[in-house]
């Protein structure tokens, strides 16, 4: 309600003071708040339903059912969740474990004569390799053993090798030779005799030092009149 002023003071030919006032209207009712709250309401979460294919899991989702206003709380939380059940695994996705399978061992090899150690040898293969985390083969694939009666075999020594260059040329050196052991004895007779050899050698005096001798000059070269003097 507005108020007229009626007192107005006059001074050096000029008005102050307002010339209408405001106050509260007592009879009119209050107003509503400026922002009624309104939270985020989620809907309710859908049935599980599986993702397909051999990886085992099922999602479900959920909407919105309510968005909050500007002064209301939002929505937290996920809106998609998944899991594994039993339930989501196809009947063809089942996995049924197997073990590695060996075969039987072979039958022991045959000694050869050429063979001196006397080795027989057997191996085995692998059936059906492991599948869907079953356990691996574990052991050997091959196996050796002695042979039950080997041969004599007696050591056989290799040729003597040439004589080294002997150490000085005089004055007294050495020079050697070596050989090698061709063939080990297997139950038979162990060689003998040394595998190194080494003899004197360069005996001869070696004498007074003789003083150089210069010998005669060669005929003039390289010179063919291109550089007179």
């Amino acid at each position: 309600v507005a108020e007229e002023i009626t007192q107005v003071k006059l001074v050096s030919g000029e008005c102050r003071g307002r010339e209408e006032e405001t106050g509260v209207c007592e009879e009119l009712p209050s107003c509503k708040p400026l922002c009624e709250r309104q939270d985020c309401i989620f809907q309710p979460w859908s049935d599980w339903y599986s993702l397909r294919g051999c990886i085992g899991l099922c999602t479900r989702h959920r909407g919105i059912l309510h968005s909050n206003n500007e002064c209301g709380q939002p929505c937290m939380g996920a809106k998609i969740e998944t899991s594994a059940h039993a339930g989501c695994l196809s009947p063809h996705c089942i996995f049924h474990p197997r073990d590695c399978l060996w075969s039987e061992w072979s039958p022991w090899s045959a000694p050869q004569a050429s063979n001196v150690l006397g080795q027989m040898l057997r191996f085995r293969r692998v059936v059906e390799a492991a599948k869907d985390n079953g356990r691996p083969c574990l052991g050997y694939w091959n196996e050796t053993k002695p042979n039950a009666e080997p041969g004599e075999v007696d050591c056989v020594l290799e040729g003597w090798s040439e004589w080294t260059v002997c150490t000085v040329t005089c004055g007294g050196g050495t020079r050697s030779r070596h050989r090698r052991v061709e063939t080990h004895a297997l139950n038979g007779i162990a060689c003998e005799g040394p595998l190194r050899s080494t003899e004197p050698c360069g005996m001869g005096s070696c004498g007074e030092p003789s003083p150089p001798i210069i010998g005669e000059w060669t005929e003039w070269e390289g010179c063919s009149g291109e550089y007179p003097m």
